[in-house]
């Protein structure tokens, strides 16, 4: 069985200790599958977070790949996704390569150096963004790199009822589309938000309304807001886990020679809602 444990900063699920040898995660069908539905229940429920531990450092990645794509198919299972198209997984180490950063646009070369990291959702280019979202720690700088989380409802609550409703109105350009900033699916609030990848659209001709550079900038100042965030240093062995569409997520700088490494996957994951 699986041993939840609470820290009060975070949402902690400890891993069971037949996975802590890092063997093949499908000789544990079983487990694997607990342990996703766990982390699914986790994600749907505020504050969209769980930090998974009990795992030794490790440069494996099997594990992570194996709970999303097992999340990206548990039923009700996405109907617009063939089958192997749910457990299509988007996979990038994020580490200092001054090499890439010079080729990368704007907004993913941030992830290439040890500079803060906006809030932000991840891959909010796209028509649908990844619900599923997790960030393995393979290692840590021990003076920096600090995560930092934001759930929508302390989004909604921070901006009020009449800003609330200027986003959901929002159509603002994110590179390849215009969308709104917040919406509802099933009766909840959503979010998609990148403030710097809208400033490169807009530098290259993309058009937005007062009313919404409006509603950014108070946007921008609730998330600045130490009250609304969860701060946390995530470890090296350790996993966090998000629904991307329900908090927005950045960090904060570290060493410029740090040797911090950080695996990040991404999966399409209609039942998160």
């Amino acid at each position: 069985m699986l041993d939840l444990t609470t820290r009060p900063e975070l949402n902690a699920l400890d891993v069971h200790p037949a996975l802590r040898d890092l063997g093949d995660p499908a000789e544990h069908p079983d487990i694997v599958g607990d342990l996703a539905a766990r982390l699914a229940d986790g994600l749907r429920r505020y504050p969209h977070f769980v930090v998974l531990t009990g795992l030794p450092p490790t440069r494996e990645r099997v594990l992570t790949v194996a709970l999303g794509r097992t999340i990206a198919d548990m039923a009700p299972a996405d109907r617009v996704l063939t089958p192997d198209g749910r457990i299509k997984v988007s996979f990038t180490r994020v580490q200092i390569d001054p090499e890439k950063v010079g080729s990368e646009n704007a907004v993913t070369r941030y992830s290439r150096t040890n500079r803060p990291l906006e809030l932000h959702t991840d891959s909010s280019y796209l028509r649908r963004p990844h619900e599923f979202v997790a960030f393995q720690m393979v290692r840590s700088d021990p003076d920096g790199g600090d995560t930092l989380l934001v759930p929508v409802e302390h989004v909604v609550s921070a901006l009020g009822p009449a800003m609330v409703r200027t986003l959901k109105r929002s159509r603002v350009p994110f590179g390849r589309g215009d969308y709104p900033i917040l919406w509802e699916r099933n009766g909840a609030p959503n979010i998609r938000y990148y403030r710097s990848q809208i400033d490169t659209a807009l530098e290259e001709g993309g058009r937005v309304r007062e009313s919404d550079l409006s509603g950014m900038a108070v946007l921008d100042a609730a998330l600045e807001r130490p009250d609304n965030q969860f701060r946390f240093h995530l470890k090296a062995g350790e996993t966090v886990f998000l629904h991307n569409t329900k908090v927005l997520h950045g960090r904060t700088g570290f060493a410029p020679v740090s040797t911090r490494l950080m695996y990040r996957v991404r999966v399409h994951a209609g039942c998160l809602g």
